[in-house]
C-alpha cells in the first residue's frame, strides 16, 4: 500500500496515480502513457517471455557485467546475468544481491548476553 498527499492505493497503481496528477495540474500524460507503455514492454520482454517460453530477447551487454562486478566485487556465474535478469527458476533471483559475506545469527531484541 502506498500514500499519496492522503490517498492510499497499492503500488501497482502509482503510473496511473501521476496520470491523474499530472491531468490535475493540466499537463498533456502522452510522455507518461508512453513511458508506461515501455515499462511493460521491458518486462515482459525481461521476465514474463523466458520464464513461459524460455527464449531471451534482452541480454545484459558484457562490459556492463564486467564493470558491475568490479564496482560490487560480487562475483556470479557470466550465464546468470546474460539472461536478461529473468531465470528459468524464480528462486535463485535473490542470489543476485548477495555478497558472500556472512553477518552471523546476530540477537533478539530485548535479550542479555
Amino acid at each position: 500500500m502506498m500514500n499519496f498527499f492522503g490517498f492510499q492505493f497499492k503500488a501497482m497503481y502509482l503510473p496511473w496515480v501521476y496520470v491523474g496528477l499530472r491531468l490535475l495540474m493540466g499537463g498533456g500524460i502522452l510522455l507518461i502513457l508512453f513511458g508506461i507503455g515501455v515499462g511493460h514492454l521491458f518486462y515482459f520482454l525481461v521476465d514474463v517471455i523466458p520464464n513461459t517460453h524460455g527464449v531471451n530477447f534482452i541480454k545484459t551487454p558484457t562490459f556492463c557485467i564486467d564493470f558491475i562486478q568490479l564496482i560490487t566485487g560480487i562475483s556470479q556465474p557470466r550465464t546468470h546475468f546474460a539472461s536478461g535478469g529473468a531465470q528459468a527458476n524464480p528462486m535463485n533471483r535473490d542470489r543476485v544481491f548477495q555478497t558472500g559475506h556472512n553477518w552471523g545469527r546476530g540477537r533478539v531484541l530485548g535479550t542479555a548476553d
